[in-house]
């Protein structure tokens, strides 16, 4: 047995050659020595994993441990007969039922702290070994620690912590080494609370090429782990905009929109946006932010148009902000704007009857072209002629859609019924949808605070 065969044997490991590696094995003239014990141990071992059959998996594994278990008789202070030992005993403990894991952890946890002490600095597979041990350890549940304390008189202490810090030195002795350790990298930063560190470690084990099992299950649990922390991610948002908290939505979604460009992320930018306007539009010290946010909302507003064109929100949003943009751009520019709104938020209604916000804004841009003086319209008239005509009529009829299609969502709709009401001529239906607006118990954004002022005002008149 020479230095370049057992080389060569480590190479088709690395490379997750498992079948040649034990082909090699099985032909060297010497294999009594420690080195090759251990090695066709591995090999042995990770054929188990690849195995899709439950018998030949565990009679692989048995094999594989009897093998190691030589290795060690052989030479106790070896670097390889210890990692290897330990991370074999552990998956045949395991296969020998729940006392039988109980009962050697101990003994696991003292061949990987050996193997560490004989090689630490060089080997990253040792430190991932042990911090899979740590990472085990730290999750099992209450009942089976209570089991644990029973089993082992002097059990293993562990925590998330730990297993990060081992998982990390694996990383800083060798990069991108194995797969499994980008995984249980999410895994710990997730663990401790870290969601942004993990996402880093999780996106690339998401995009790890398939060469084995361990890739595979790497691929997968990465995957799913990262759909599941978008979902919080979005879940959170959403919670911090429900409690009227805009500013801590947007910084949360403004910092995930850095790595997720994606619409669920973009939409809810729009959303969160818009709401920040409007508290900015009642103060007239705010008007630089205001804009700045508006001109940001729009170009939210058009990446989401050219991502999803076929989507309600996409619509409803590029309308929102193509009218805020153009209304702090000048006359001319509102006006030419005017039929491309139109037309955006009639899309947004028919592709999803079923948003109130969506029929409210259509109901408010009839109402304002509506509610236009004669030599108003005269005027725009001298930009273009593409201008929709609109009535109260028009507008009441959203204003209703929306209210039809979920009661009370918003204090200004029930402000805009009941000028729309009055603007027609009858303040006895106007009078129920003020008194709405005006005796609001909780008024919590500036549209609320508008709409209660306004339907008071509105009231004294009646």
């Amino acid at each position: 047995m020479s230095a370049e065969e057992l080389k060569l044997i480590d190479e088709m490991f690395d490379n997750c050659e498992f079948q040649e590696s034990l082909d090699m094995i099985e032909k060297l003239a010497d294999r009594d020595s420690c080195e090759v014990k251990w090695r066709l141990a591995r090999t042995v071992f990770f054929l188990s994993k690849q195995s899709t059959v439950s018998d030949e998996k565990e009679t692989l594994c048995r094999q594989a441990f009897d093998h190691v278990s030589a290795a060690l008789e052989t030479d106790g202070d070896n670097f390889g007969a210890n990692k290897w030992y330990g991370a074999i005993l552990a998956e045949k403990a395991t296969l020998d039922g729940v006392t039988e894991r109980i009962k050697q952890l101990e003994n696991v946890q003292k061949h990987f702290q050996r193997a560490v002490s004989l090689n630490g600095t060089s080997d990253s597979g040792i430190w991932h070994m042990l911090g899979q041990f740590h990472y085990k350890l730290s999750e099992v549940n209450w009942i089976t620690r209570k089991l644990i304390e029973t089993v082992a008189p002097n059990p293993p202490t562990a925590s998330y912590a730990d297993a990060l810090e081992c998982f990390t030195k694996a990383e800083t002795i060798k990069p991108n080494f194995y797969a499994l350790n980008w995984l249980y990298l999410g895994k710990c930063h997730l663990a401790l609370k870290q969601p942004a560190e993990a996402k880093v470690w999780l996106e690339r084990g998401a995009a790890v090429e398939v060469r084995c099992d361990d890739d595979r299950i790497c691929r997968e649990e990465s995957t799913e782990l990262l759909k599941k922390l978008m979902a919080d991610s979005f879940e959170e948002a959403d919670q911090l905009f429900a409690e009227c908290k805009f500013r801590e939505s947007y910084e949360l979604l403004s910092r995930k929109h850095s790595k997720d460009t994606g619409y669920e992320t973009i939409w809810r930018l729009c959303r969160v946006i818009y709401s920040i306007t409007r508290e900015l539009a009642v103060d007239e010290k705010k008007t630089k932010d205001l804009e700045a946010f508006i001109y940001e909302g729009f170009e939210y507003a058009k990446q989401g148009l050219a991502l999803q064109p076929q989507t309600a929100s996409a619509h409803k949003y590029y309308a929102i902000f193509l009218a805020e943009k153009s209304g702090i751009e000048g006359l001319k520019e509102r006006v030419l704007q005017l039929s491309t709104i139109l037309r955006h938020l009639r899309q947004a209604t028919e592709l999803d009857g079923g948003d109130p916000f969506a029929w409210f804004v259509l109901g408010r841009f009839y109402h304002k072209l509506a509610g236009l003086a004669w030599f108003q319209k005269k005027m725009i008239h001298t930009f273009t002629n593409d201008i929709p005509d609109a009535t109260y009529e028009d507008a009441l009829q959203y204003f209703e859609r929306a209210e039809t299609t979920k009661p009370n969502f918003f204090p200004l709709n029930h402000l805009m019924l009941g000028e729309t009401y009055i603007a027609l001529k009858d303040p006895k239906k106007a009078r129920p949808f003020l008194e709405l607006a005006a005796n609001q118990l909780d008024p919590r954004t500036a549209d609320d605070r508008e709409a209660q002022r306004e339907a008071k005002a509105l009231l004294k008149k009646l």
